[in-house]
């Protein structure tokens, strides 16, 4: 069973001993700053962006200036609609990290979506396991090989009332979507900067987990497949228009502050100290949910004086937000 416990952690300049460990920033941020042209945000040393894909006749990825979270440019990433034979894109992806079975990962960015509504079936976020293949193991009905590709868990704003963001594990035979509880979704803003933030638990299992904020608001709480493969290795992060699956309009995103983790980040243990008395407990976590509008509470993050001793989270004790299927 996919089951992970977090050890003691303190967080700022608190002196540790024993078994403490003090929190550690990102392995990677970008804010599309110190860059002259698209290009620049490629070094040889590779110490930002990796990649990027435009695919389909019209895209385009550039720096820009109109529309700006922090500092003085972001990333507009303008796709044209889905022609029904390739898939449009206009993304920028980061390939220098690998993350394997049992693993967490937490993520970060904003996305500025522009018109009157948001798109339907616009990918923002792709977590991707190149070249991977299906196997009997993997997928029974499938076969060995059958399916070769870059699968991997993926938000996007789904076709109904209102576009809530959602999950898929894609290109793959197993994992069933991760959606808000039904009657109860958050509609995705236009022209407005959003937020999202991600935390993934790694399992090519049923027992993995994945959350989702969008701003402040706990919106994607689920168990479920979250790896395609026990030996998979997701090793590239795609945001950006990763995909825009609507055959009607164009879309134009703006994407600044991109930010992962790989041990927890200070925001994230924040949100689970609800009572402010620098513990997590379990009881914490139920109680959490079970009030989410308490998320909302921006001084909660960003509180610098927090004393956040310990952090324990059992994933399978915590409740699930699947709703009906």
């Amino acid at each position: 069973m996919f089951k992970r416990m977090f050890p003691i952690l303190t967080l700022f300049s608190l002196a540790v001993t024993g078994s403490s460990a003090c929190a550690q920033g990102p392995i990677f941020a970008d804010g599309f700053e110190d860059a002259e042209t698209f290009l620049d945000l490629f070094p040889l040393d590779e110490s930002r962006w990796s990649h990027f894909g435009i695919t389909g006749e019209g895209n385009t990825l550039d720096l820009s200036q109109e529309q700006v979270r922090s500092g003085t440019q972001s990333l507009k990433c303008f796709a044209m609609p889905y022609d029904g034979v390739t898939a449009s894109k206009a993304y920028i992806a980061n390939g220098l990290f690998q993350f394997f079975e049992g693993d967490e990962a937490w993520f970060e960015a904003w996305f500025y979506v522009e018109g009157t509504a948001p798109p339907i079936d616009l990918f923002l976020w792709d977590l991707e396991a190149p070249d991977t293949c299906t196997s009997i193991e993997a997928c029974p009905e499938e076969g060995d090989g059958s399916i070769c590709s870059s699968p991997g868990r993926r938000l996007y704003l789904q076709q109904s009332t209102g576009t809530p963001v959602r999950s898929d594990l894609g290109k793959w035979c197993l994992g069933e979507d991760f959606r808000q509880i039904p009657g109860s979704e958050t509609h995705f803003p236009t022209n407005q900067w959003v937020r999202l933030r991600v935390f993934i638990g790694l399992s090519s299992r049923d027992d993995g987990i994945m959350q989702v904020w969008q701003d402040d608001e706990l919106i994607l709480h689920n168990r479920g497949y979250t790896l395609p493969r026990a030996d998979s290795i997701y090793n590239s992060l795609q945001v950006g228009n990763t995909a825009n699956g609507g055959r009607l309009d164009p879309a134009t995103l703006f994407l600044d502050d991109v930010t992962i983790w790989n041990t927890p980040p200070i925001w994230w243990l924040a949100i689970f100290d609800r009572d402010g008395d620098g513990l997590v407990s379990i009881d914490d976590s139920y109680e959490l949910h079970a009030n989410p509008a308490d998320l909302n509470d921006d001084s909660v993050a960003d509180r610098a004086d927090i004393d956040l001793l310990e952090a324990v989270i059992r994933w399978d004790e915590l409740p699930d937000m699947r709703g009906d299927r």
